[in-house]
């Protein structure tokens, strides 16, 4: 059993890493990634710390993905994250990222510690529109003043290539879960960045998608069957 969740976790991170080449679909953007300083239930988008030791700042920030309406589509409702990826960029100190975490059953192919390039198994569920996909622990070595922390939107690589997703603003992708034949499904993600030690002088606003799921009409909100 453990071999074949292995085998499984494998291919799903495969088929997030080839999306272009295993003609995918593009079904346009839902929910954002937010960065925050603490995993929640309530986000912290800005933060004050004072140096530690040595003048030596240490902070954990997380990505946790919000807002993912519902939806119902050619291949069902999607309800839960087959893979993801993303990447984090730190502005306005020296800094190393000293450890990644990704809380959910997956494998992991990032290219490097700031990237998080995860296939799951057997497919987490969205509950309530949000999933927390992964942290990291920032170490700093100099003064921390208005230090940005924001996705890179070049930073996934199965949306080169392919024209309507590199076309889509996403700073961040997830597909649908290999139980739900979902794997090829292609959703964008916005983005809201976080500040640490703010001065007042940074301003950091939301980066929306540009083709949200309603443009592209592969799938539609989810209609409750309760009656």
């Amino acid at each position: 059993m453990r071999n074949r969740i292995i085998m499984v976790a494998v291919l799903a991170a495969l088929l997030l890493l080839n999306q272009a080449a295993l003609a995918s679909q593009f079904c346009g953007g839902n929910g954002t990634v937010k960065l925050s300083f603490t995993a929640g239930p309530e986000l912290e988008a800005a933060k004050t710390v004072e140096a530690g030791k040595d003048g030596m700042t240490t902070v954990q920030v997380w990505a946790v993905l919000e807002d993912v309406a519902p939806l119902e589509g050619p291949l069902g409702a999607f309800l839960a994250l087959g893979g993801f990826e993303l990447e984090l960029v730190v502005e306005g100190a020296e800094f190393t990222i000293t450890e990644k975490k990704i809380d959910i059953p997956h494998r992991d192919f990032g290219a490097s510690v700031a990237q998080c390039r995860v296939g799951s198994v057997p497919g987490e569920p969205i509950v309530d529109g949000r999933l927390v996909l992964c942290h990291w622990t920032v170490l700093f070595t100099s003064e921390v003043k208005d230090v940005r922390f924001s996705l890179n939107p070049k930073g996934i690589p199965s949306c080169n290539g392919h024209e309507d997703c590199d076309a889509s603003g996403a700073s961040a992708i997830y597909v649908g879960s290999v139980d739900s034949g979902q794997e090829g499904e292609i959703f964008g993600a916005g983005q809201v960045p976080a500040v640490l030690n703010p001065s007042g002088k940074l301003k950091v606003k939301a980066v929306p998608y540009e083709v949200g799921f309603e443009e592209v009409g592969r799938y539609k909100p989810r209609v409750s069957r309760r009656q």
